[in-house]
């Protein structure tokens, strides 16, 4: 049986804001609100200031509400493996 992963506010709002810009990597804050965005490919040498969050899907995918909150509760391996 797997264990139910109860989604936060938070979660919605990191999973709206990256798969609003699809195509784009998304630097949120640590309220999940957008600071910058840059191409998928494109890397910046240092999060803008007071970004928390680094999240972006290539065009024609999506991040779930499950898998943000993955990333929240346990980093970015949990949901990029």
């Amino acid at each position: 049986m797997t264990e139910e992963i109860k989604i936060t506010t938070l979660a919605r709002r990191i999973a709206r804001n990256v798969n609003a810009l699809d195509g784009y990597r998304v630097y949120l804050d640590a309220e999940g609100n957008q600071i910058a965005s840059t191409p998928i490919d494109m890397w910046l040498p240092e999060w803008p200031e007071g970004t928390v969050y680094e999240l972006g899907v290539a065009k024609g995918d999506h991040l779930t509400y499950e898998d943000a909150q993955k990333y929240i509760d346990y980093g970015v391996d949990a949901i990029y493996h």
